[in-house]
């Protein structure tokens, strides 16, 4: 029997949201029911799996695990190193122009000086 195609939400606003609630929960409803079965016939089938080949599939999930943490540690370690660089070349440009001040004023003050020493 094929499934049943959804029908198209009504165009009246409020039954459109009564109608979508309805279909959702209802498709919520289906799939935590599918999930729960399946789940059922997972630990049925482990129940016939021998303890050797569980054991397997267990570190096969820690080794997986471990590998994406490891790959995240380094990624945020990428971060960290990039930030830092960031913010050391910022200090950088920072005592530039703190320097590129310092010798407008120095030259300002030379210009100020020379000015006055020529017109007494």
């Amino acid at each position: 029997m094929p499934p049943k195609k959804a029908r198209a939400p009504p165009s009246d606003p409020m039954m459109h949201a009564i109608y979508c609630y309805r279909y959702y929960t209802k498709n919520q409803d289906d799939c935590k029911r599918k999930t729960r079965e399946r789940m059922a016939r997972l630990r049925a089938s482990d129940e016939t799996v021998p303890p050797e080949v569980l054991a397997a599939r267990l570190e096969k999930r820690r080794a997986a695990a471990r590998k994406y943490r490891e790959k995240n540690k380094r990624k945020l370690a990428i971060k960290a190193s990039d930030a830092r660089a960031l913010a050391a070349e910022q200090r950088r440009e920072m005592k530039k122009r703190q320097q590129a001040l310092e010798r407008r004023e120095a030259a300002r003050h030379r210009a100020d000086t020379c000015a006055q020493t020529s017109l007494s």
